[in-house]
């Protein structure tokens, strides 16, 4: 009768676990950077008309009101890996101009502070240059 070998165990080790980990850790971290291209405004992108040409359905547009100032306030998807309270957000002055933007709202950021703490005006998208410019 023949011996069977058993098979043998592979054992990782501490030091596998750690490159595990660091590999791991290294594609997420990856994944969230392309995240965050996703939804940085590209060059080009610089007022209302080319980021609705980005960006063609926004799923929320308010206007607001900061120091006697129209602002127009566009809100994106929630990002997926960036494990964000709220959407990416961007704002337009009156001239149509792209003020200010963030990737992750509801973290109690500064833009949070800014643009989340005034009273908001939903805009439909058609009339959202018309709002801008009105009295």
């Amino acid at each position: 009768m023949k011996h069977r070998r058993k098979p043998r165990r592979v054992w990782v080790g501490p030091l596998g676990w750690v490159f595990l980990i660091v590999i791991f850790g290294y594609l997420w971290l990856d994944r969230a950077e392309a995240e965050f291209d996703r939804f940085t405004p590209p060059p080009g992108v610089h007022d209302l008309q080319t980021f609705l040409s980005w960006r063609p359905q926004p799923p929320g547009v308010y206007g607001v009101v900061a120091n006697g100032e129209k602002f127009l306030l566009v809100e994106s998807i929630i990002p997926d890996t960036m494990h964000a309270s709220g959407p990416a957000a961007y704002v337009f002055d009156t001239n149509g101009s792209l003020v200010d933007w963030e990737i992750k709202t509801g973290e109690g950021l500064p833009f949070d502070t800014n643009w989340y703490t005034l009273p908001q005006v939903p805009v439909p998208l058609e009339s959202a240059s018309e709002w801008l410019k009105a009295p």
